[in-house]
């Protein structure tokens, strides 16, 4: 049976972006090494990025059924 790989968190996507642009800054990587990472950090932004949409969209979801649930009342 195949195993699930485990999605990071939102926490631990934007701490690799942090390191990223740590190691981008500080100049030190060859140039296709420098690309890889910066294409590596753009994808682990995008996806912190839709974990930020879905956990407003849940909120949204959730303040309309406490205002659908105040007005039953």
């Amino acid at each position: 049976m195949a195993e699930k790989k485990k999605e990071p968190t939102f926490e631990q996507l934007l701490t690799d972006v942090e390191e990223v642009t740590r190691t981008l800054q500080e100049g030190n990587v060859p140039l296709e090494e420098a690309l890889g990472l910066y294409e590596a950090g753009f994808d682990k932004l995008k996806g912190a990025q839709a974990r930020l949409e879905a956990a407003k969209s849940r909120l949204e979801t959730l303040k309309k059924s406490a205002g659908d649930d105040e007005a039953q009342a």
